[in-house]
């Protein structure tokens, strides 16, 4: 998110060299995107910060990297008028490429998942109580 927004802040700067009006409207844009980007990029951090802490990083990290791939093809498209100029046959060629990538991340999250899930269900051996195994636990009155 944060390299596309530098990419727009680029882009507005550009077309700020025209009337005074646009200038005017460019400084705006400009304060804006710069003020979206440093919103975001901790923001993004945060939020990716947050689901490693709740899941496992085998499914965490590459479906925020697609994601975020994803996001920026298609937002960076539109905004930089990249896929004007695509016919219908770039179309059907370009996003079943996306989706499979998509797809495929899915796919290998939930095979990760189910690895993590038969290496967790393996017999764990049984804990001792604490304190087992201290000469000076024997002293200790037992916890009620």
């Amino acid at each position: 998110m944060t390299v596309c927004g530098l990419l727009l802040q680029n882009e507005t700067l550009k077309r700020a060299g025209g009337t005074e009006v646009e200038k005017g409207s460019g400084k705006y844009q400009f304060y804006l995107w710069m003020a979206g980007t440093c919103l975001c990029g901790p923001l993004g951090l945060y939020f990716l910060h947050e689901a490693l802490k709740h899941g496992q990083a085998s499914f965490v990290i590459p479906v925020y990297q697609s994601l975020s791939t994803v996001f920026q093809l298609v937002v960076g498209g539109i905004l930089f008028r990249e896929y004007a100029s695509f016919s219908l046959a770039k179309h059907l060629a370009f996003w079943p490429g996306v989706l499979l990538v998509l797809v495929s991340v899915v796919a290998f999250t939930r095979y990760a998942e189910q690895e993590g899930g038969a290496v967790h269900s393996k017999e764990v051996p049984e804990q001792q109580p604490e304190g087992a195994g201290r000469p000076e636990a024997a002293a200790l009155p037992a916890k009620a």
